[in-house]
């Protein structure tokens, strides 16, 4: 009796390992995903008309994210794909510099994009992939004087990174990553109080932002 009955959970064990790889393998399909992490972003200003070479700042926080994408597994166990992406920073900095009459929180909101993603299969469960992207983030001065208004700008940039995934089922798993981007420079605008007249001549900064992050979550593939 004991060796039907372990012949019997054998074959289930067996069967739902099948059926687990059936469902799991290949990495095709459509995903969404939400997730989490922290973000740092350096913040670089320089005038050249007043000789000021670089003033630096980081504006730290956590990020919200959520993504959704389509991927496709080759037979050769090579994955491409293609995701949107939304996130919002919670990121701030006060820069303040008395030559330039700086007194701003320097803020990062919400941020939109689309990754192109080439990754390889190490096993049915666990996926490796890179992905470089374009990403449109919006930056936003908040002037200490209340006498100036808020001003906002879309940087956009070159985002590039790297990404594990592994399922935990047939259809749910986790993963984990971190990406580098590079965000085009703001030069000669008046953001926010940031910048000043000078012989009937705006003199604004030039400001450079380039950002790292770290993050997590968790993603369903349909």
């Amino acid at each position: 009796m004991y060796g039907k009955a372990l012949v019997a959970a054998s074959t289930i064990a067996l069967m739902s390992s099948q059926a687990y790889a059936q469902n799991a393998e290949p990495f095709t399909g459509a995903y969404g995903d939400l997730g989490f992490g922290y973000e740092n972003n350096n913040v670089s200003i320089n005038e050249d008309v007043l000789n000021i070479k670089e003033l630096g700042f980081d504006a730290d926080g956590l990020f919200l994210d959520l993504g959704l994408g389509y991927r496709y597994q080759f037979q050769n166990n090579f994955v491409l794909g293609l995701e949107g992406r939304f996130d919002y920073s919670f990121a701030d900095t006060k820069v303040g510099s008395e030559p330039l009459g700086l007194q701003t929180n320097l803020e990062k909101g919400r941020s939109f994009g689309v990754n192109g993603t080439i990754g390889y299969a190490l096993s049915d469960r666990t996926l490796a992939n890179v992905k470089v992207g374009y990403v449109n983030s919006k930056v936003t001065a908040d002037p200490l004087d209340k006498d100036l208004d808020d001003a906002s700008k879309n940087l956009d940039g070159l985002r590039l990174g790297g990404e594990v995934n592994y399922m935990l089922t047939s259809f749910m798993g986790v993963r984990a990553g971190m990406d580098y981007t590079f965000y085009n420079s703001l030069s000669n605008e008046k953001l926010g109080g940031i910048g000043f007249e000078l012989d009937d001549a705006t003199v604004a900064p030039g400001i450079d932002l380039n950002s790292w992050r770290v993050g997590t979550g968790i993603f369903v593939q349909f």
